[in-house]
């Protein structure tokens, strides 16, 4: 399981939910990247068939395709379980190649986020992971300094980034190199495949 690096670093438990199927295992940190937000989580105890019979239908996208301007979309738990245990959708566009200062590690994205999406991934039109969300920018520091609230601006982390880091598991090969499963068609039909591979990461 991928996710932000700065949601588990403190953590003396982490657990990994699968809200379609209500299980909950525990999970250690196998990989880490401090310098880009980056965590690959190890499921203990866990087995793939638990979710169903398909395997995972999702793959990368090549850094080179992603554009300003691309449709993207994310499925995440915005304010944690306040509004439910369900993943909820939220979709916008690339706004730029770059996050704060010209950051080329970040893409900027308009999809509505909130607390709570941090360490989901960001899917192009396709279903192909384009960055894993890192954070938005904080709304009461630039109101209580210049004035503003910030809409809507919110970043994710490159996929190539979080490729660097796969490549570094035994079994990263075989991940990087699976081919899509997604079938082209509306948004609802790939959400409805991807949506039980969606995971919520909970640290304590």
């Amino acid at each position: 399981v991928a996710t932000n690096y700065h949601i588990v670093e403190d953590a003396s438990k982490v657990e990994v939910v699968f809200p379609e199927k209500n299980m909950v295992k525990s999970a250690s940190i196998k990989l880490r990247d401090t310098k880009n937000d980056l965590a690959i989580l190890e499921i203990s105890d866990f087995r793939i068939s638990a979710i169903g019979d398909t395997i995972i239908p999702y793959s990368f996208a090549s850094a080179n395709t992603v554009k300003v301007g691309q449709e993207v979309f994310t499925l995440g738990f915005p304010l944690g379980n306040i509004l439910g245990t369900k993943s909820r959708l939220s979709s916008g566009r690339i706004n730029s190649q770059y996050g704060i200062n010209d950051d080329p590690r970040l893409l900027q994205i308009s999809n509505p986020l909130q607390p709570g999406n941090s360490g989901g991934p960001l899917f192009n039109d396709k279903g192909e992971i384009v960055g894993l969300v890192v954070s938005g920018l904080n709304a009461k520091f630039f109101y209580e300094n210049i004035g503003i609230i910030p809409q809507n601006v919110n970043f994710a982390v490159k996929v190539n980034y979080l490729e660097n880091l796969i490549a570094m598991l035994p079994v990263g090969d075989g991940i990087l190199n699976r081919k899509s499963l997604i079938l082209p068609g509306p948004l609802e039909n790939k959400v409805e495949q991807i949506n039980p591979f969606i995971v919520q990461v909970r640290a304590y």
